[in-house]
């Protein structure tokens, strides 16, 4: 059975909310439907990405049932600030909690993914890097990784102390080695500190060298980013799956 994608489907779209941080040390991030029924056939994942800004090191306790995929901090060297970044993901079931968060300091942005067609292996991911832009900066680049299936999805994550009035983040992203590009989360808060987020994702068709993604933001600021391979579904664990939509807005 060939390798088919994983895909963020448009009926499950990336969801975030943005609160002050006069909202507390806890965050609750309500829990998001699968699309698609039975879930079990669906194979789908979660994936919350959390950013803080304004902050020092915060000791955030990662929520039960879920597990820490990445954490990338920048130190605030241009604005005094930091922006701090923590990925998280499961393995979603019909009639999942809610999620809270806890030891949450300042100004904090989450976004909630659903990909459905992922690997049914202990993990669904291939190669998993993050980075950090500590000078100010206006262009996004993001150097490529090197996958390890065919038909994998490459997800980026990107989290800036940008303050903007644009509702346009990212621009127009791209990487000539992926197909389907696709921007399919954005946002800019224009009060300072900002906290401005994104995501993109698009398949390699091939594994191997994912290329490099950029993109030209609407100012200049530090940024981190990740960037996280998705395994599709393999041939003995998946026992097959329906067509589903591309990544949608």
């Amino acid at each position: 059975m060939a390798i088919i994608a994983p895909r963020i489907p448009v009926t499950a779209d990336p969801e975030g909310s943005y609160t002050r941080g006069s909202q507390g040390a806890t965050l609750n991030v309500a829990s998001k439907p699968i699309p698609y029924t039975p879930a079990t056939a669906d194979n789908a994942i979660g994936i919350i990405s959390l950013a803080l800004t304004n902050t020092t090191a915060p000791a955030v306790t990662t929520p039960s049932g879920w597990t820490l995929l990445d954490t990338t901090s920048q130190g605030g060297t241009v604005t005094g600030d930091s922006v701090r970044q923590y990925t998280y993901w499961r393995r979603l079931v019909t009639g999942d909690s809610d999620v809270t968060f806890s030891g949450i300091t300042g100004v904090r942005f989450y976004v909630y993914t659903v990909i459905l067609g992922a690997d049914t292996s202990a993990s669904p991911f291939g190669t998993i890097t993050s980075g950090v832009q500590n000078t100010a900066t206006s262009s996004l680049s993001i150097s490529g990784i090197t996958t390890g299936q065919n038909n994998s999805l490459v997800l980026y994550i990107i989290s800036s102390e940008l303050a903007s009035s644009s509702t346009n983040f990212l621009g127009t992203p791209a990487n000539s080695s992926l197909v389907s590009v696709r921007e399919h989360y954005e946002t800019c808060i224009n009060t300072a500190p900002g906290t401005s987020r994104a995501q993109a994702s698009g398949e390699l068709v091939t594994a191997g060298a994912s290329g490099t993604f950029t993109a030209t933001m609407p100012g200049s600021n530090v940024h981190v980013w990740a960037t996280i391979e998705v395994k599709g579904i393999d041939a003995v664990g998946g026992g097959g799956r329906k067509s589903l939509l591309g990544v949608g807005r």
